[in-house]
This record gives structure tokens, sequence and C-alpha cells, in this order.
């Protein structure tokens, strides 16, 4: 991602990015969906009489996972925000990021969503920040409330 960043504020978002991987507790609910793949393919495993229960894990661990990302970006922006950075324009980092790996532009099935989903999302939250901040409001990322079961 270095390679990418061509100013702080870019830095700043890849930051904010992997600490709101942890504080959103996204590798240990990635350990939860795991051992929960690992335990769904080891019975089917065993009602076919062949061991899934690796590739449980795997399809477990990857539940979610664009989801995690997702957040990661939209709480990352946030956290920069807060430390002072400008986050307009940083969303251009994926623009950088998709002309010298067109393949992730689409990465359907991936862990990741698209660099064209990535560069949208940023936009919309670095205009959701300004308006914010221009409005005096606390600047301090909005959760939804999942849908009910």
């Amino acid at each position: 991602m270095l390679r990418f960043a061509s100013h702080d504020e870019d830095l700043a978002m890849v930051i904010g990015h992997e600490l709101a991987h942890n504080t959103q507790r996204h590798i240990e609910k990635s350990r939860v969906n795991a051992a929960a793949g690992a335990l769904i393919g080891g019975l089917i495993g065993a009602l076919a009489g062949i061991n899934t229960a690796d590739l449980g894990a795997q399809i477990g661990r990857g539940a979610f996972s664009q989801e995690f990302e997702s957040e990661a970006d939209y709480v990352g922006a946030y956290y920069a925000a807060r430390a002072g950075f400008e986050v307009r324009g940083s969303a251009d980092l994926w623009r950088r990021f998709a002309v010298r790996n067109p393949g992730g532009i689409h990465l359907a099935g991936s862990t990741h969503p698209s660099t064209a989903v990535r560069f949208l999302a940023l936009e919309q939250t670095a205009a959701e920040i300004a308006a914010k901040q221009t409005s005096g409001r606390p600047v301090l990322p909005e959760f939804k409330a999942p849908p009910a079961p």
C-alpha cells in the first residue's frame, strides 16, 4: 500500500483502516467464523465420510470479510479525520491502486470489496465527515443497527 500513498493523508487512511480492524474486533470475529465453519464442515464431512473441516474453516473465515473491510474503511476514515487529517480526496488511493492492479476492480468472490466500490464508499464517507465538520456535529461514525433475525 505504501507504493500507492502519495501523501500523509493516504497513510493516515491505511493506518486508520488497520486500527479499525482491531477496534471493531474483526480478527476475533473471523476466528469465531472459522471455528463455526470448521465445526459445520466437520459434521458434513463425518456424514459424507471425508475430511471437510479445513474447507469449512476456510469458508467460515471468509464469511463477512467484505463487510469487515468496508467497515474498516468507514471507521478508519473517521479515525484519520479525528486525528486531523483531510480525508477528502483520499479515496484516490484506490484509483491509483486500481490502475496498477486492474484485477482489483472486479473482485467477485474476494475477501475485499472491489476498488471501485471502495472508492465510491470512501467518497461518500468523506462527504459525510465534511458535512459533520461544517455543521459542528461530532465527527463520529454512524453505525446502523443490524437487521432483526
